[in-house]
């Protein structure tokens, strides 16, 4: 990958000499994701897993990486998944760019954009892994996979933001080097489809 710099200066590496590679799969809470995953058919994945924030409260297969700019609701989504998901019992790595007592690693990150979303592929990109596939991160106003079906268009269902879109354009350009590509909406359009003709 290119220009990781400035995402991130070497030096603050949290885990210098960890270095991972393979596939990532990153699910996020758009909507979307359960039509996303179904279509990846993630139960034949053999890659490493993340979730984003929520999602991982409710993603029944195994998870070895949670991503999140909310740590303090940590404790909660873990405490749901090790009761309710039967996958739920393996402790994924949590990471996040703020100290919290239920993150295992942070992340001094340059450019995170306030997307959760952008921190996961930045995360996996800065450990390692070679092919990154988005599932459930559209970024559009689609809302949450929990949100009621009617449409919703509230500050915390509506991700088509210049801001935030800019930023993942920039990252696009500079940082992904053709890595990274979406299931669904705005990001696909943006990074391309991992499944051929689609």
């Amino acid at each position: 990958m290119r220009n990781l710099s400035r995402v991130m200066d070497p030096e603050d590496d949290p885990l210098p000499g960890q270095h991972c590679s393979g596939p990532l799969l990153i699910i996020g809470g758009g909507r979307c994701v359960w039509d996303d995953l179904e279509a990846f058919k993630d139960e034949h994945f053999e890659g490493a897993r993340m979730c984003i924030n929520d999602i991982g409260m409710h993603y029944d297969r195994r998870v070895d990486h949670w991503a999140t700019l909310h740590p303090e609701w940590m404790i909660n989504w873990m405490e749901y998944r090790v009761n309710h998901v039967p996958a739920g019992g393996q402790k994924p790595l949590v990471h996040s760019e703020r100290q919290h007592h239920a993150v295992d690693v942070v992340w001094n990150l340059k450019a995170s954009g306030g997307s959760s979303g952008l921190l996961a592929v930045f995360v996996g990109i800065l450990m390692g892994y070679d092919e990154i596939t988005l599932a459930g991160v559209p970024l559009d106003a689609s809302g949450h996979y929990f949100d009621p079906p009617w449409p919703r268009q509230t500050a915390n269902a509506n991700f088509d933001n210049p801001p935030t879109r800019s930023v993942w354009e920039w990252a696009s350009k500079e940082v992904f080097d053709g890595k990274v590509k979406s299931l669904s909406g705005w990001t696909k359009r943006l990074l391309g489809s991992p499944i051929a003709g689609t």
